[in-house]
């Protein structure tokens, strides 16, 4: 958006016009730049987006070259185990931002050259950080309680909860666990 600041004041205008009061604007955050204060672009909270891309080049980010150009694969590996700890120790920032988690990352398919993946996600591991999630989410601040999966059924990108070939149903059950139990974490 050009001005988000004033799309934003012409959105809630526009929605009390028709009659739909007041709305809720939140900005997503992945790729640096878009981190920060969404209040002062006229929105009221942030969503994190899993894999946060600015958040893996600053922090952690763990290349795997030899694994990448034996498997001949196009593209960048990061430890999903790596993200997800890193994730699950990352502090909430100041500002409202609602947590997402993703349960897996693979983007070959739709890219040549340039791909990222997240190595060796698995249901267990997508269920820790996901119960980390929500017991933040619930715990620490009532009013940011709500948390985002990237995604149901991304297959392109190897994002996906639905049921595969190789992991069944796991994934799905990995996250009934998650919201079931996630206060014995």
């Amino acid at each position: 958006m050009p001005d988000p600041l004033q799309t934003a004041t012409i959105w809630r205008e526009e929605a009390r016009k028709m009659g739909i009061g007041d709305i809720y604007l939140c900005r997503v955050e992945s790729a640096t730049g878009e981190h920060g204060d969404p209040q002062l672009i006229g929105f009221d909270a942030a969503v994190e987006f899993q894999p946060d891309w600015a958040y893996l080049a600053a922090a952690f980010r763990r290349k795997i070259w030899f694994l990448a150009k034996k498997l001949g694969l196009p593209g960048m590996i990061y430890s999903y185990s790596s993200l997800v700890d890193s994730m699950c120790s990352r502090e909430a920032p100041w500002y409202r931002r609602f947590a997402c988690v993703t349960p897996s990352w693979d983007n070959t398919p739709r890219r040549r050259s340039g791909a990222a993946i997240l190595w060796n996600s698995t249901p267990d591991l997508y269920e820790k950080w996901l119960r980390t999630v929500i017991g933040k989410a619930v715990s620490n601040r009532p009013e940011r309680n709500l948390v985002f999966i990237n995604a149901w059924n991304e297959w392109g990108e190897g994002n996906h909860l639905e049921p595969c070939q190789k992991w069944g149903r796991a994934y799905l059950e990995a996250t009934r666990r998650a919201i079931v139990n996630w206060d014995e974490g």
